[in-house]
């Protein structure tokens, strides 16, 4: 909103902004250097990008809206290598894949889709972020 519009016209003059919120996607909106705190104490401190990409976690991809028999799209999604788990639950399949592998995941899962072998209606990606960096460091 209009507060982060305002804190990035001070970065673009070069003028320092501490902000202290629990709205991770403002903080990864408007920052270039991160302290995650809880009860007072700092947890962790950093570039925004080098935190997600020590501490992200990995890349979740969602398939619903899955075509024809599960049973069938399982087996052919069980045959991908890039990605570290394939778990089918509820209505859909979670595709887990590292923040290394993604682009080669990403090809491979895009492979399997245009060769008609799996009929998926949804993807829905979820990126490392800065949430997971504290959700992960907190416990």
């Amino acid at each position: 909103g209009l507060i982060n519009k305002a804190i990035k016209r001070f970065r673009a003059k070069g003028i320092t902004i501490i902000l202290t919120t629990h709205y991770m996607e403002d903080v990864e909106e408007v920052s270039d250097r991160v302290a995650l705190l809880s009860l007072g104490k700092v947890l962790t401190f950093g570039r925004l990008d080098e935190l997600i990409a020590s501490k992200g976690g990995p890349y979740v991809i969602i398939l619903s809206d899955i075509k024809g028999s599960r049973k069938k799209a399982f087996g052919a999604l069980d045959r991908l290598e890039n990605f570290e788990k394939i778990v089918p639950l509820d209505e859909k399949i979670y595709l887990v894949v590292s923040q290394e592998k993604i682009s080669d995941a990403i090809a491979e899962l895009s492979s399997l889709l245009s060769s008609r072998e799996v009929k998926i209606g949804k993807i829905d990606i979820h990126e490392p972020s800065l949430n997971k960096v504290f959700l992960g460091i907190n416990r």
